[in-house]
């Protein structure tokens, strides 16, 4: 079902381009399939697709940023509620995005990753053990 939502998304998308532009009198009917399209894209749990367009729209036009920025985060604390690994999924994926979300994002995706226990395993405690030797 999301699958199928995300393809008539971006077919959408792609009618509105025209060689990497958007014209004027399509722009409201792009940001809408946009939006749409990120959404079905992360409702069907494909957040590498997801934010791969995110970024690809964040460094075509860095205003994207008030479109994505929200919609991730959003995503990511509808989540923690309810699927912990997909919101640790989708926050791993959205911290390492590149150029990064705004700092307004990512401190709301923050307050989201503290929620989470820490837990540290074995082999984080075995560097930590080594780098702390090695400062020694």
């Amino acid at each position: 079902q999301y699958d199928a939502a995300a393809d008539h998304f971006k077919k959408a998308l792609d009618s509105y381009t025209q060689e990497g532009q958007v014209p004027e009198n399509m722009k409201a009917r792009f940001l809408t399939a946009e939006q749409s399209y990120m959404e079905a894209l992360m409702d069907g749990g494909r957040f590498a697709d997801a934010i791969n367009f995110a970024t690809s729209r964040i460094k075509a036009d860095p205003l994207e940023q008030t479109t994505m920025g929200p919609l991730i985060a959003h995503k990511v604390e509808q989540l923690s509620a309810t699927d912990e690994k997909s919101a640790k999924d989708l926050l791993d994926r959205a911290s390492k995005m590149t150029p990064p979300l705004d700092e307004k994002y990512r401190q709301r995706l923050e307050r989201v990753a503290d929620q989470f226990p820490k837990k540290t395993s074995s082999s984080e405690t075995g560097i930590e053990r080594q780098s702390a030797s090695a400062k020694d």
